[in-house]
């Protein structure tokens, strides 16, 4: 495309080369020098722009810049090199003389290819500025010895020391596996428990006393979805620790990308502000130190390209960032994040001293494949202060590249929960028990100073994480003593369900005006005269009486968010059900043609049966065999933590027992619509007050016995007698076929 960055069509298209094996992509034909990426190592050159012909004035109108490059192939006995030499092609105001940039014109060049690469930490690893006789250059080593410092991919093994262990060792790690599968994994197996791998994050097992779990990463089968969901939507989790009297940032909620004036209004109330995507995580689309509308709006629009659910604008509070982790309930751990930055010795631009950082950082457990990026709005702060990547830094000058403190986008993790005052262990054990049904946070806390004891001016809440970063309180300590995050996390996973507070209905539920799951369960808990609060319209909490539940649409918080997930990622459910040697579709063998039933499961029973074919919608449950609800209510427990669920199967004959090959379990889906299910049901079973009375503890009705194939076993005179009649029916078929080719002979 003439005088037009790369289309994403034409970058993906670049990167799938290097997938084949290319080891350098140059595009052409442009008329102006495009982005410059580095793609798994592999230089990208989108497009090095025409040296002759240009038109005039082409590149005002066009809006583009007016360089391309020249390529130059450097060999050397131990390298290739290749030098990128950028042009100043605009004939208009060189009089048809293309000629090397100067100084004032390579410094744009550079900040233009820095500020669109997909990768800034590559970008400043890959490409080495400098200068000759024929120009000023951008040299890249193709040397493959060079690729691992600038591929985000993790590669390769390294070696580290345990410091989350009493007793540190030094362990060999294979750089493809997530840090805190490491951890994790390691303190399973030093609990006894046994482990089996589903894919890169995620694991099951059973404790040495043979209690199940399921676990992906530091999400569990134990932490309720409707605590984990309302976490991850932050305008629920304001008014949730507001309600707690727990300290938020002021500021407001916008839904909608035109509210973008509104947004801009409160830049003069509340001074510098940061803007959040609604349901982001790991820092994603956050932008922080926002103080004028320009600034603002290129937040906005980054915050809005990373959700769908609306951002939050509010006022930046200054100070220390640290990460407190919880379990059951209990502080165990903390940590400080250091805001990424650089210190100057004199000699060293800024970009070689980010490129030490990245270094140092490519060599720990914990934060070899998290870079100290130089984003966008970290560069524009880098120029505000008058600075470029290029420039010398002083000796002794320290620069602040992000007040933002994300282990993840270049932040360093300190171990501080020896020298922080224990008042902010108790707000952040406040808060995760503010979420009730989260076993395992991580609370984020803005303070001014650690060591002063927390009031309602000197500290914030910023987020509750409920899917922790295990690794991070790994990270290489000072002389501090070992978190015990890792150990506790584990103990909490491999213990058994505690007891329930059991409250009978008191009286009938009044029907609610707007149909829905939720609306169902919280009139059943209201009829146990518990007080309810809803927070949006899929999500409340119900208590009373010493018992408390949470509802998000059709997930109480028995369902746990391991389950939750595994149940909607058709690998990962499909995993776990060949373990339970339950049968499933395979791609290679044909489902059994037959009906397709729906199956409502909730603590492994099975409540109503509907045919979604049917628009009659009956509850077939007393027509369908034992053997096959037996299957559904397997099904869901191969996924530990799946309380209530929907099975979906296909049997030849429902009503008759399940025999190989006869009925296959096709889906598993853990948010069942209990409008359809209990219309079906009624007025015969109320399934509702059933869901209820099991999540609270009750025991009746019992649980499907365990499933087995209905086959009898050869060699018992009912095995012997089901063999004589299979061998019967295949003569007789032999037979009627010989006699067909006779009678047609």
């Amino acid at each position: 495309r003439d005088y037009k960055w790369a289309s994403n069509a034409q970058r993906s298209f670049a990167a799938s080369v290097t997938a084949a094996g290319a080891d350098l992509v140059i595009g052409h034909g442009s008329h102006m020098a495009q982005e410059i990426d580095i793609h798994n190592g592999r230089p990208l050159l989108h497009g090095i722009g025409n040296f002759v012909f240009n038109s005039n004035g082409r590149y005002a109108l066009m809006d583009a810049p007016p360089y391309s490059a020249a390529v130059r192939l450097h060999l050397t006995s131990d390298s290739t090199r290749i030098r990128l030499y950028p042009l100043h092609t605009d004939n208009g105001s060189t009089g048809f003389r293309t000629g090397p940039v100067d100084v004032e014109q390579f410094e744009e060049f550079y900040l233009e290819a820095l500020s669109r690469t997909g990768d800034s930490a590559a970008f400043l690893r890959g490409l080495e500025p400098g200068a000759d006789a024929q120009g000023h250059y951008l040299e890249i080593d193709l040397n493959k010895d060079h690729r691992a410092r600038v591929n985000r991919h993790r590669r390769g093994q390294s070696r580290t020391l345990t410091y989350w262990d009493e007793n540190p060792k030094k362990i060999r790690f294979d750089r493809r596996s997530s840090p805190n599968v490491i951890v994790l994994e390691r303190e399973l197996k030093r609990q006894g428990a046994t482990i089996q791998r589903l894919d890169s994050g995620a694991f099951s097992g059973r404790s040495k006393e043979g209690v199940p779990y399921l676990m992906m990463t530091s999400s569990t089968h134990h932490s309720g979805v409707p605590g984990a969901r309302a976490a991850k939507r932050k305008s629920i989790t304001r008014e949730i620790l507001k309600d707690h009297d727990l300290s938020t940032a002021a500021g407001g909620f916008f839904s909608s990308q035109d509210d973008f004036d509104a947004a801009a209004a409160l830049l003069g109330d509340l001074g510098p502000v940061v803007v959040k995507p609604m349901d982001g995580n790991v820092g994603r689309g956050v932008t922080v130190g926002i103080e004028d509308s320009d600034a603002l709006r290129a937040a906005w629009d980054h915050a809005f390209s990373e959700t769908r659910s609306g951002v939050l604008v509010e006022q930046q509070f200054r100070g220390d960032e640290i990460r407190i982790s919880v379990v059951d309930g209990v502080a165990c751990a903390a940590t400080r994040r250091i805001p990424p930055q650089i210190t100057g010795d004199g000699t060293s631009t800024i970009r070689e001293l980010i490129n030490a950082r990245n270094d140092e950082r490519h060599h720990e457990l914990v934060l070899h494949s998290k870079p100290l990026d130089l984003t966008g709005n970290r560069l524009r702060t880098l120029l505000r202060a008058g600075f470029t990547p290029l420039t010398v830094l002083p000796q002794g000058v320290t620069h602040l590249i992000d007040h933002m403190g994300s282990v993840g986008s270049g932040a360093h993790p300190e171990n501080c929960i020896e020298t922080m005052d224990p008042s902010y262990l108790r707000i952040a054990e406040s808060a995760a028990l503010a979420f009730h049904d989260i076993d395992i946070a991580g609370i984020d806390i803005l303070c001014e100073d650690l060591s002063q004891s927390a009031n309602d001016e000197n500290h914030i809440i910023i987020e509750v994480n409920t899917r922790p970063e295990v690794a991070v309180h790994s990270a290489r300590p000072s002389d501090r003593a070992p978190q015990s995050f890792p150990t506790r996390l584990v103990s909490s996973v491999l213990a058994s369900d505690p007891p329930r507070t059991f409250r009978p209905r008191v009286r009938r539920p009044v029907p609610p005006e707007r149909l829905s799951s939720a609306a169902l369960l919280a009139a059943e808990f209201t009829a146990r005269d518990m007080d309810v609060t809803w927070y949006g319209d899929t999500y409340f909490r119900a208590s009373g009486g010493g018992a408390t539940a949470s509802v998000w649409g059709s997930s109480t918080d028995r369902t746990g968010t391991a389950a939750r997930f595994a149940a909607r990622h058709d690998g990962l459910t499909q995993s776990l059900l060949r373990r339970a040697r339950l049968p499933v579709r395979r791609a290679e063998t044909p489902a059994p043609e037959g009906t397709r039933l729906c199956f409502l499961v909730a603590h492994s029973r099975v409540l109503a049966v509907i045919d979604p074919s049917d628009p009659r919608r009956r509850n077939l449950l007393r027509s369908v065999n034992q053997s096959h609800r037996a299957l559904a209510a397997a099904a869901s427990r191969a996924i530990t933590g799946l309380d209530l669920a929907e099975v979906t199967l296909t049997a030849s004959d429902p009503s008759q027992p399940g025999r190989r090959g006869t009925v296959v379990i096709d889906d598993v889906r853990p948010d069942p619509d209990l409008v359809a299910f209990a219309e079906a049901a009624a007025p015969r079973t109320d399934i509702v007050k059933t869901i209820v009375d099991l999540h609270l503890g009750a025991a009746e009705p019992a649980s499907e016995p365990a499933f087995t194939w209905t086959e009898k076993q050869k060699g018992t005179p009912a095995g012997l007698k089901a063999t004589v009649v299979d061998a019967a029916r295949g003569a007789k078929r032999v037979t009627r076929g010989l006699r067909r080719r006779i009678g047609g002979d």
